[in-house]
């Protein structure tokens, strides 16, 4: 697939989200994701917002640990923090070297059927579901998500991932998550 069907999926998504999510025809949150929440620190808490049939968490997590985000049928969605790094990336024209979070993402085959994680413009496949992306400092936050999506019969499961801030003295990344299943 070119980037250009890419980007029109995006666009075809996130119009869908949208349209669902203004007339009121997800799901309300089912209280089956009542465990993430008990795992966050209390820093993270506050960054949970769940309506309707969506999870959005503001994570920070240290090089090293990971976040488990628990789903339906007790499958859960694993994020390690493998490292930060600096990578080239050609922004509007020229090469720019952003700092970076090397991430291993662990999606179940069952809520996603075998689909692999998509990313935007400014996102790397470094290795099989290890992924390497920049901080969202573009006004267009699909270029460094990466993000993937699964229809079924009776479903509709949509995940989108990207780096808010990046803190190399510290070595903690602050995640923008969001999942919407139905």
């Amino acid at each position: 697939m070119n980037n250009i069907g890419i980007d029109q999926w995006i666009l075809i998504m996130l119009a869908l989200l949208t349209l669902l999510f203004g007339t009121g025809l997800l799901f309300r949150f089912k209280s089956r994701h009542k465990k993430e929440e008990k795992s966050l620190s209390s820093d993270q808490k506050s960054a949970v917002r769940k309506k309707r049939g969506l999870i959005q968490l503001s994570p920070k997590i240290s090089v090293g640990d990971f976040m488990d985000i628990s789903l339906r049928w007790d499958n859960k969605i694993r994020i390690t923090v493998l490292d930060i790094v600096q990578d080239k990336f050609d922004v509007t024209g020229s090469e720019k070297e952003l700092d970076c979070v090397d991430l291993e993402i662990s999606i179940p085959p069952m809520i996603f059927k075998g689909v692999s994680l998509y990313g935007g413009k400014y996102t790397k496949e470094v290795a099989l579901g290890r992924y390497r992306i920049p901080t969202s400092k573009f006004s267009d936050e699909r270029l460094p998500s990466l993000y993937t999506y699964s229809t079924g019969k009776d479903s509709f499961d949509f995940l989108r991932i990207f780096a808010v801030h990046i803190n190399r003295h510290a070595m903690q990344v602050v995640l923008d998550i969001f999942y919407c299943n139905r």
